[in-house]
């Protein structure tokens, strides 16, 4: 093992939706990047104070309030007076029991304002019940559960007074087999995946932003794109706002669909032009952003700044490195296979490989993010392995970057909602 990597960390992020599929929040967790290696509250302390302290709770977490996981050694140390009470919920393990200094430690940080979730299995820990009244929520890890269980298990846990939460949500039909339970919240990445039952041919909307998209990929004439931009109005009125908001050095405003094509340059339209294509899954007034959007955001931000990192790359090819993250999720958004989506663009074989085979040095740096998003250890260690190392202090601060450059595309106020 690379003795670097026994030092790198990064941070899982889960989102969290509710029963309208609206994101509401965050579970943040400080992880090594080598299972095992944080052996003592020390080494976490320290985890947790650089990421609130210096990288910040709002880069993290945007407009939204957060669960985090937490120890006991944790919870018992001086780290958790230093964390925002007002954004941040408490998550402790119940699974295998708690101490009497664990029930008492719970108590005393509720009275200093705090809250908290507790995570809980089939048979909760004897020391459950003296938890009870510190919970404001509930975290059941679902995965692999049928929907007799999981009625089950809300019939159980409903009377308790808590809202309840399903962990582990990662396919649509275990999603929607918790919410047919009556969950209140799901956390995973269930939305992230292509529902092969709603596997079709793009609507009219969504070719008309596919054929932008090649015209920009396969480097057309001004003239071309314009006159493409010209018979979809709403997307025009937004390009010109984005291009008037973006600035980019213009003297005047733009005016013309030509003026803002021009201030904005190809690579920015790209850019925003996919971002355009994920945004549309918000909540009707823009109460909520996507779930999806701020995940592939994220993603695509990710493996631009990694790519700067860790290959030197310049600012063309960081930029195919955010398209390439981009794009891996796209087929997600308008609900088809990324084989089907690779067919309507100009045929790019570096991009098809990274996509279809996680192959050649954007395919490696987009398995590295993927892996980060679950997480899942095995998996970033090996994205780790394949790529030039990246620096240990640096990966969880392009990570918060990553989630800040992307928490920056919400623009509406979060409801207070879960939290």
């Amino acid at each position: 093992m690379n003795a670097k990597l026994s030092h790198s960390h990064f941070l899982s992020r889960q989102p969290i939706l509710d029963r309208a599929q609206n994101l509401v929040g965050f579970e943040l967790e400080a992880r090594p990047a080598q299972l095992g290696a944080l052996g003592n509250e020390t080494g976490a302390s320290s985890l947790l104070r650089r990421a609130f302290s210096e990288l910040g709770v709002d880069s993290m977490l945007g407009r939204h309030k957060g669960t985090l996981h937490l120890t006991p050694d944790l919870l018992m140390g001086d780290t958790i007076e230093c964390l925002p009470k007002d954004r941040v919920m408490l998550s402790l393990s119940t699974g295998g029991g708690v101490s009497a200094e664990v029930v008492e430690r719970c108590h005393t940080l509720k009275a200093q304002g705090y809250v908290f979730a507790l995570e809980i299995d089939a048979t909760p820990g004897s020391r459950f019940d003296q938890l009870l009244p510190v919970a404001q929520l509930l975290k059941l890890h679902v995965e692999g559960m049928d929907s007799q269980t999981l009625q089950a298990a809300v019939r159980r846990l409903r009377p308790l007074g808590c809202r309840l939460l399903a962990s582990g949500v990662d396919e649509p039909a275990l999603a929607h087999a918790c919410l047919d339970s009556g969950f209140d919240y799901l956390q995973g990445h269930y939305f992230s995946r292509v529902r092969p039952a709603h596997e079709g041919k793009l609507d009219h909307g969504q070719m008309a932003l596919m054929r932008l998209l090649e015209l920009l990929l396969s480097d057309a004439d001004l003239e071309v794109i314009v006159d493409a931009l010209k018979h979809y109005p709403d997307l025009s009125l937004n390009l010109l706002r984005l291009a008037n908001a973006a600035g980019v050095g213009a003297q005047a405003p733009s005016h013309t669909i030509t003026q803002a094509v021009t201030v904005m340059g190809r690579n920015a339209l790209q850019r925003w032009l996919l971002i355009l294509m994920f945004a549309s899954h918000g909540s009707a007034g823009g109460e909520y952003p996507s779930p999806l959007l701020i995940q592939v955001a994220t993603r695509g931000k990710l493996m631009e700044l990694l790519s700067r990192e860790t290959m030197h790359a310049n600012q063309m090819q960081q930029d195919r490195a955010f398209m390439c993250g981009m794009l891996s999720l796209l087929g997600v958004q308008f609900g088809i296979a990324i084989e089907a989506l690779l067919q309507l663009l100009p045929p790019d074989e570096e991009l098809r490989a990274a996509l279809l085979e996680r192959a050649g040095s954007l395919g490696i740096t987009l398995f590295l993010v993927e892996s980060l998003e679950q997480p899942n250890f095995q998996d970033i260690q090996m994205g780790l392995g394949g790529i030039e190392m990246v620096r240990p202090e640096r990966l969880m601060v392009l990570q918060v970057a990553a989630m800040h450059w992307a928490n920056s595309l919400d623009t509406a106020s979060a409801r207070e909602g879960m939290l």
